[in-house]
């Protein structure tokens, strides 16, 4: 007998399939993990009841359409989704969680994606206050984000060293030991003690690329705790003018002194104040210029 050709084609769809691989029926996990910045081609066929591949002309070249539930998670890159090869990629960029849904020839399926925050590409630092007062503690939140501004965990940013800066000159660098508020957020605190404008510089440290941020804030003196009078000879005379720099103090007898008064804080740091005089013995007078406390000595005596 004559052999016969017989031709088999596939029958009607029956199922639409997605997988990571053209070359592979095996289905997507039900949830599909990746990271925010990446990118993931997803294959997608339409099969029989028997697993025959049907090609664009056995569905009448129908186009698929696809469906976020979360577009802000990410995006379908529209080049790539409806090519010949039956392949699309999935954009991942905010921290989150969505349902992606294809169809085709009647057909659907769904597959979860979650994305979870990418490399860390920025440092953001906040002060809880840039002005302080000498002995306080300064409190600093720091939080790495990606290049979507998903905040990184804070167990992902160690290590980061952090440099202390006045004037341009690095009073001291350290690596951070730091209390989590919250998973995302890391609170470095440190009390200053002497007055003047700081820099902080954070930087970390095992990243490709070191990612980098600097605040600036203020220390200003505590309550006043000392006081401590002087006095200055306002012309050079031949003979010493002042005999005791010390309390009791020992002037000289027709001189003019400037009268000079320094405060400090429990920390030392120079308080401004300004004073009353009064002078109680009768040695002379206290007068006052638009810049100068002067006393002016003309009796002996205390």
């Amino acid at each position: 007998s004559e052999p016969i050709d017989i031709e088999l084609n596939p029958s009607d769809p029956s199922q639409l399939i997605m997988s990571l691989s053209d070359q592979s029926n095996e289905l997507l996990p039900d949830e599909l993990n990746l990271s925010s910045g990446e990118y993931q081609l997803i294959h997608y066929r339409i099969i029989d009841q028997y697993g025959n591949l049907l090609s664009k002309d056995d569905i009448n070249s129908e186009l698929p359409t696809f469906i976020l539930t979360n577009p802000i998670v990410g995006q379908i890159d529209q080049a790539e989704k409806q090519s010949a090869e039956g392949v699309f990629a999935f954009w991942a960029q905010k921290a989150g969680q969505t349902g992606l849904t294809i169809r085709q020839a009647g057909l659907t399926n769904t597959i979860s994606i979650v994305v979870r925050p990418g490399s860390i590409k920025r440092l953001k630092a906040s002060l809880t206050d840039k002005l302080l007062t000498a002995g306080e503690n300064l409190e600093v939140l720091l939080v790495g984000l990606d290049n979507f501004d998903n905040r990184i965990s804070a167990s992902n940013l160690f290590p980061i060293q952090a440099t202390i800066l006045q004037n341009d000159l690095v009073l001291e660098k350290t690596e951070l030991v730091l209390s989590s508020s919250n998973t995302n957020e890391l609170v470095w605190k440190k009390s200053f003690d002497q007055a003047g404008i700081y820099q902080l510089v954070y930087e970390t440290i095992n990243t490709v690329q070191p990612v980098t941020t600097q605040v600036s804030f203020e220390v200003i003196p505590n309550q006043l705790a000392t006081l401590k009078a002087d006095f200055v000879s306002l012309i050079e005379p031949n003979e010493k003018p002042i005999a005791k720099r010390n309390h009791p103090y020992e002037l000289v007898s027709g001189f003019s002194y400037q009268l000079i008064v320094v405060g400090k804080d429990t920390f030392g740091n120079s308080v401004n104040v300004r004073p009353s005089w009064k002078l109680t013995g009768n040695i002379g007078r206290v007068r006052s210029t638009d810049s100068l406390v002067i006393l002016d000595t003309i009796f002996t005596g205390e």
